[in-house]
């Protein structure tokens, strides 16, 4: 009887309302938000990011972030660089196992932003395979998500939305 009570507490997702959903956010929202933080591919997947944003070497230019700090675009900037940290975080804490590799699915077709089919040719799954694991993936994503956005959730701004469709 406990385990039914534990069940009940959890609505049921609409996976394929809700993968559409993160899908569209990844493909469209999230870019736009990606290019105005100024972080790119690279960035993300490079070492030399440390977990606080900031590149480890020594040749940053201290007066362009003086600049910036003036600058009124600084917290919209700030902003849209913590909800790229956010999603980013939430691609790397998906399942990536062998059975389950949401993760790297996620970071090639949505942070590399590869073609679908590029994507599952790198990975030697069939397309229906591989649109399978991405809708799964994307539900991963969805749920994971709203806790690294309380994690990086800057002031008043709101750049992420509930990504979580459920079933009446």
């Amino acid at each position: 009887m406990l385990g039914v009570l534990a069940v009940d507490l959890f609505k049921q997702i609409d996976d394929y309302k809700t993968a559409a959903k993160a899908g569209y956010f990844l493909d469209h929202e999230f870019q736009k938000i990606k290019n105005y933080s100024g972080i790119s591919a690279t960035d993300l997947s490079s070492p030399l990011l440390d977990p606080s944003g900031v590149v480890n070497h020594s040749h940053v230019n201290r007066q362009d972030i003086a600049f910036l700090a003036q600058a009124e675009q600084y917290a919209d900037i700030e902003a849209a660089r913590n909800t790229v940290k956010a999603v980013f975080e939430a691609i790397q804490s998906c399942s990536n196992g062998s059975r389950h590799p949401y993760g790297t699915l996620l970071y090639l077709r949505y942070i590399k932003f590869d073609f679908d089919t590029n994507v599952y040719s790198k990975m030697g799954y069939s397309s229906s395979h591989y649109y399978k694991l991405r809708r799964q993936a994307l539900c991963q994503f969805a749920e994971i998500l709203p806790v690294k956005k309380l994690q990086y959730q800057y002031k008043n701004y709101n750049l992420i939305p509930d990504l979580l469709v459920y079933k009446n």
